[in-house]
């Protein structure tokens, strides 16, 4: 421990000041965000670009196409699934059926097992 123990060459004059002096920082007020007015300057020019007939049309029409893509979607997941995995919890008195997955493969490719 002694041997690891030498002179490190500090400098001997320099000492710790006797006054700090600090420097404040006046703090300076925001004015408060109307966040309505931020909002109508961010979405203002859209009314500039369509018009609100336009946009209204074009929400309509999306719409319709992603109702469509949805139940096309549905369709073919219902086409697809051609097994369901689920879990029965209850007694004699009553019972409850939850459904854990659905499947793509018919239930004699899938092996159940339990611990």
């Amino acid at each position: 421990m002694f041997l690891l123990a030498r002179n490190c060459h500090a400098a001997t004059g320099l000492s710790i000041p006797k006054v700090i002096s600090l420097t404040t920082i006046t703090p300076v007020t925001e004015s408060p965000v109307n966040i309505l007015t931020e909002w109508a300057r961010h979405v203002g020019h859209v009314s500039n670009v369509l018009p609100i007939e336009v946009l209204i049309l074009l929400c309509f029409i999306f719409w319709i196409l992603f109702t469509l893509g949805h139940k096309i979607y549905l369709s073919y997941k219902l086409e697809t699934v051609k097994t369901q995995l689920i879990l029965e919890i209850g007694n004699e008195h009553g019972n409850v059926l939850l459904l854990i997955m659905n499947l793509p493969h018919m239930a004699r490719y899938y092996r159940l097992i339990i611990n």
